[in-house]
């Protein structure tokens, strides 16, 4: 019963070493499978025998070049004369093409495998005459596994597409109120909008409300934009800005929605400069002060606060 198809089967499967497999001679059949398998899925240049030494030729998708004593030995066979046997038959009934090398002295010919593509792609019985799978132009079908796999996973393949700008980036970095790194930034937005964790409508709502919390404060403690984005700080609980004309020793203290220990550094600087102009220091909320061993707020954060709070002083 002839069926119809292809299937992927993995070069492993000819490995002599096989504990299970391996030594017994190939059938007839498991020869032509070879050939087929150790066929190039592209052009390429391969390494040939010359009795002297090697040199190199180019073949085309669908072509290889083995001696005969490779393949005999490949194969388990018993002679070369089987494999050269094996070869005229296969020429005779259409299946390979032999060509002679062209370079002087090469003892090795190169073998065409007819119609290569029927046994990589399509369906050989769906009508197309010339063999070419169905919807592909022939030597340009990309096959799901097999050849072309293998090699992806030798290669890391490079795209050199055009980025093209995340929909909506631009208005949304026109609102951020520190502009910097803006790469960096439209990055970061294009993978929070492809998450789908929040709109692009939402996100710009989110950053006005950041934004309008950072007028009247010193942006050298702002986030970079492409920080503030990766650390998902726009799902943050919006804070209320000091009262006008209200000390800011004075003005109420929230609780916080979360954990002070999952706190960013961005949130924590807001704290260390509220910290640093009112003097309040909520230990019920947020632990310990700076200066205490068990203070919860990163040391380079303090660190970094204190460094600039000297050279402002200066």
């Amino acid at each position: 019963m002839s069926r119809a198809g292809v299937i992927a089967i993995s070069r492993k499967l000819f490995d002599q070493d096989d504990a299970f497999f391996g030594g017994e001679p190939f059938t007839r059949r498991e020869a032509w499978q070879w050939l087929i398998a150790m066929a190039a899925w592209k052009p390429q240049r391969v390494r040939v025998s010359t009795g002297r030494g090697n040199t190199f030729i180019e073949i085309k998708r669908g072509q290889l070049s083995f001696s005969r004593a490779f393949m005999r030995s490949a194969w388990s066979w018993s002679s070369e004369k089987a494999v050269r046997t094996f070869l005229d038959r296969l020429e005779t009934d259409g299946r390979i093409d032999r060509h002679s090398g062209q370079q002087e002295g090469q003892l090795q010919s190169i073998i065409t495998i007819c119609k290569y593509d029927e046994y990589q792609f399509g369906d050989a019985d769906e009508g197309q005459a010339s063999g070419q799978p169905k919807g592909q132009p022939m030597g340009q079908a990309k096959a799901s596994q097999g050849p072309e796999e293998e090699e992806g996973k030798r290669k890391k393949k490079k795209s050199n597409a055009p980025k093209r700008a995340a929909e909506g980036f631009q208005k949304w970095y026109e609102v951020y109120p520190k502009k910097k790194a803006p790469k960096d930034a439209e990055r970061a937005y294009g993978k929070v909008i492809a998450s789908g964790e929040i709109s692009g409508s939402d996100l710009l709502a989110k950053t006005e409300t950041f934004a309008a919390a950072w007028r009247d404060r010193d942006l050298q403690f702002c986030p970079y934009p492409a920080s503030w984005l990766n650390a998902g700080s726009y799902a943050d609980e919006p804070e209320a800005p000091p009262q006008v004309g209200v000390p800011l020793a004075q003005t109420k203290i929230e609780a916080p929605t979360r954990d002070p220990k999952t706190f960013t550094d961005s949130e924590w600087e807001d704290r260390l400069q509220r910290y640093r102009e009112a003097g309040v220091w909520p230990e019920k909320y947020y632990g310990a002060p700076p200066g205490h061993a068990d203070c919860l707020a990163p040391g380079h954060v303090v660190d970094r606060l204190n460094i600039a709070r000297k050279e402002a002083a200066a």
